[in-house]
């Protein structure tokens, strides 16, 4: 009785797995004739995963499996994939794996570029996010018009306030800022002689050479005869003679001469230069005066200024200073506070508040509204992402390339941009 139990129920479970296996067969077969989309879809999930795609980058970048990757659409972004993993190059760079959503993936082309997002993280960034190159002419062009229309009173009641409070301001704050700048200099001074030694050793060591020296020469030529003939008369020639011929014999020391000669310039040497030494300022001054004029140098002064200006460290050490002595400085509120507060500003803001609202009203959209005025502009929605909403504080945005361009082929390798297009 247990055997014939035991029987049934192997040729039923056997009977149930055949069933089984045909059925599966059959939804498949049906899938790819696409009788079943439902079905044709979980299995092309299996037999097509999604393209993906690598992202270089020359150094390391914020990214982590999870971000989002968003196409920019007419009704706003577009989640077309996400990273699925980072990993370390040779050399210092670093590849994202990103995976496309399949009904997307015909959205990411050849010539696409795919750009990372990072949220700002400080006052400073975000000042920066939301007056770019778009926004600050609009504010500059409002704020002008407006200062235009009421130049006389700032000038006559803002003005003088302003100086003497920035005054005293400053006086509070000089010792923080000297400070954060201390603490930097090293930063800075390294970030200076990157770009100032390759110049100094290329074009401005060859100018002092050829112009400079010369111009000394020229300006300087009775100074130096004069020099050399008082010092050739007052130098001790019989001692150093008699020490020569000493120092000449075997067993004595080979340094007479040389201190003797020393000696002779820390006294008497020093005093014929002390003579002259108004006339030897004033031609090498004279000699540097019309280096200065120079166009060839004044055109290596301004690259080696404009490159450090603009080197990523000095405007990040620029940011740190004025974050450190000014933005998080406990005394700035105190001094905006005594600012607001002040008869003068109260009387002028009751006077002519009225006429910089429109001013005002413009400045905002510009700031919040996209160019055409019907989206959120971008950059404000990454300030409410991160700071407001707390959500995601990095992603990836794809610009299409040119029109018409074809789709990417699953293992494309792009080369990653930083927000702004920077590698």
């Amino acid at each position: 009785m247990v055997r014939t139990a035991r029987s049934v129920r192997v040729l039923v479970g056997f009977s149930l797995w055949t069933g089984a296996a045909i059925g599966a067969g059959w939804l498949a077969h049906s899938a790819a004739d696409g009788a079943f989309p439902v079905v044709s879809e979980l299995v092309s999930s299996v037999t097509d995963p999604p393209p993906r795609f690598e992202v270089r980058y020359p150094r390391p970048v914020p990214a982590r499996a999870g971000d989002r990757v968003y196409v920019n659409e007419s009704g706003g972004p577009r989640a077309v994939g996400e990273v699925t993993a980072v990993r370390a190059e040779p050399g210092g760079g670093c590849a994202v794996v990103v995976a496309a959503f399949p009904e997307c993936a015909a959205l990411i082309d050849v010539d696409a570029a795919f750009d990372l997002v990072a949220s700002p993280r400080d006052a400073a960034e975000i000042l920066q996010l939301l007056f770019d190159e778009r926004t600050m002419p609009v504010v500059r062009a409002e704020v002008d018009a407006f200062l235009a229309a009421h130049e006389s009173a700032f000038r006559d009641r803002l003005w003088p306030l302003l100086r003497k409070s920035w005054t005293e301001y400053y006086t509070e704050i000089e010792a923080d800022l000297e400070k954060a700048v201390v603490a930097r200099r090293d930063r800075l001074e390294a970030a200076f002689r990157r770009h100032f030694d390759p110049v100094a050793r290329k074009d401005l060591a060859p100018l002092v050479r050829d112009r400079v020296w010369p111009a000394i020469q020229t300006r300087c030529e009775a100074e130096f005869s004069a020099i050399g003939a008082e010092l050739v008369e007052a130098a001790p020639k019989m001692k150093i003679g008699f020490l020569a011929l000493w120092q000449s014999l075997p067993g004595t020391a080979n340094d007479h001469v040389e201190r003797a000669f020393r000696e002779f310039l820390n006294s008497d040497g020093a005093a014929i230069l002390n003579r002259h030494e108004t006339a030897l300022v004033a031609g090498i001054s004279g000699a540097f005066d019309d280096m200065a004029a120079d166009d060839r140098l004044h055109a290596l002064v301004r690259s080696v200024a404009t490159d450090f200006v603009n080197d990523d460290e000095t405007q990040t050490v620029v940011n740190e200073v004025l974050l450190e002595s000014i933005i998080d400085n406990p005394k700035t509120p105190a001094f905006l506070s005594r600012l607001k507060d002040a008869p003068e500003v109260r009387a002028l803001a009751a006077d002519i508040w009225s006429d910089f609202e429109p001013h005002l009203y413009r400045i905002a959209n510009a700031l919040l509204l996209d160019p055409a005025g019907e989206r959120i502009n971008p950059a404000f929605a990454r300030v409410l992402r991160s700071e407001v909403f707390q959500k995601q504080d990095r992603w990836f945005l794809v610009t299409p390339g040119k029109p018409g361009a074809r789709p990417a082929a699953s293992g494309t390798v792009f080369v990653g941009r930083r927000a702004g297009g920077a590698p």
